[in-house]
């Protein structure tokens, strides 16, 4: 059996049927992510991603997501990549977002802005992602976890002045920085 327009808050007892073949959830942008859970947990749309075949925004509304949310239901055959296929996709926010997936949000057209929060390590390795961001007008703030110092290659900060500039000044705080 298949089930069309199932509400987001109603999964778990629609697909614990064992008639239930497969569903289309429907919701609105805040009941959708109140439903992105940590893939175990039974009701919850990432748990049961695989019977679920559509996923409709109902209020049009822009999906608040954290990083973790983001990095773990944007892959293939997720649910954002379910929310992808409705005509116009969907919007998103990320708070949260670790520095290795700013590239991933950078280049997702159905994420409209992100906040970054990793360590220093992890703001080093994808400083030049975060300058990236920071031009297509995607990177809202930038938290150093550990306050610890953020390097730069020398040559890339010359070659590129002003955007390295606005993107340090997204920073929470003034960063510790060492050139390279």
């Amino acid at each position: 059996m298949t089930v069309s327009d199932v509400a987001a808050a109603d999964v778990a007892t629609v697909i614990g049927d064992a008639q239930v073949q497969s569903i289309s959830v429907s919701g609105t942008a805040s009941d959708l992510v109140a439903k992105l859970g940590d893939g175990n947990t039974a009701g919850d749309l990432d748990t049961n991603a695989a019977k679920i075949t559509a996923i409709t925004v109902s209020d049009d509304g822009v999906l608040a997501l954290t990083g973790a949310q983001y990095a773990d239901n944007v892959a293939s055959g997720g649910i954002l990549d379910k929310l992808s296929q409705n005509t116009g996709g969907y919007h998103a926010t990320i708070a949260g977002l670790a520095g290795n997936k700013v590239a991933d949000a950078t280049g997702d057209s159905n994420v409209d802005s992100f906040a970054v929060t990793d360590d220093a390590a992890g703001l080093t390795a994808n400083f030049a992602d975060l300058v990236a961001a920071n031009v297509d007008s995607k990177l809202t703030s930038v938290t150093n976890s550990d306050a610890g110092t953020v390097s730069i290659p020398l040559s890339d900060l010359v070659a590129h002045a002003v955007n390295y500039a606005n993107t340090l000044n997204k920073f929470d705080a003034p960063p510790a920085v060492t050139l390279t």
